[in-house]
């Protein structure tokens, strides 16, 4: 299901998998047997090798993947369960220095949260492409004409927006994140007029024809990242 429709890729209701979804729906598009190898690999040997990098899950995680409940669609998809804990064990950063052990309900909090950096050192890892990106955790960057910005990103490659998710996507523990990024999203298309932006997006399991304010916009738009293909 996942190599025919990349699309419906579900990172549960209240987890922090979002950006691990975001990676698995472009990565599922642009490289479907890479995927289909390094999943197998996990499932019957426990680790696996994609480009230069080695997964080697910990003990804790390969029991747990394939159990969590209470998340939607998440609930019956192993294979979805696996990469996201699978990529959330691999990678690190100063967000997971109190939590980088799995623990129960850990995909939930910190040990599954992806800050800016780690997302961008995710997609040199996974994806053969430049990657760049602007922006912070912190705050937000200035772009005098986002609409042309963003479209001169989505001719040469994939385009991600780093958001703070209380508008675009509602999840349970909004009310402690009012002023921060917690989620990702891939662009799909961006058009602005009179001050209202039309985007289209991927957001774990649907595509999203979405129309907003530019000014509501930039106050949740924390960062962009984007690749341009190598030949």
């Amino acid at each position: 299901r996942n190599i025919e429709n990349p699309v419906f890729l579900y990172a549960g209701r209240n987890t922090n998998f979002c950006s691990f979804a975001a990676l698995g729906y472009i990565w599922l598009k642009e490289d479907p047997l890479g995927y289909t190898k390094f999943m197998i690999g996990l499932y019957q040997q426990g680790k696996a090798d994609y480009r230069n990098a080695t997964f080697t899950p910990s003990k804790a995680v390969m029991q747990m993947a394939g159990q969590i409940i209470y998340e939607g669609e998440l609930d019956k998809n192993d294979a979805d369960q696996i990469l996201f804990f699978t990529l959330a064990d691999h990678f690190k950063s100063y967000l997971n220095i109190f939590h980088s052990n799995y623990k129960p309900g850990g995909e939930q909090g910190f040990w599954a949260a992806t800050n800016l950096r780690k997302f961008n050192r995710m997609l040199r890892v996974l994806f053969n492409a430049e990657i760049k990106s602007i922006g912070s955790d912190l705050i937000g960057p200035s772009i005098k004409n986002l609409s042309l910005f963003l479209n001169e990103k989505l001719a040469t490659g994939d385009v991600f927006l780093y958001l703070n998710n209380t508008i675009l996507r509602k999840k349970n523990h909004n009310k402690l994140r009012k002023r921060v990024p917690t989620h990702y999203i891939v662009l799909l298309s961006f058009a602005e007029e009179n001050g209202i932006a039309t985007l289209t997006y991927w957001d774990v399991g649907s595509k999203t024809l979405r129309l907003i304010s530019t000014k509501t916009l930039n106050k949740i738009l924390f960062g962009v990242s984007w690749s341009k293909r190598k030949l």
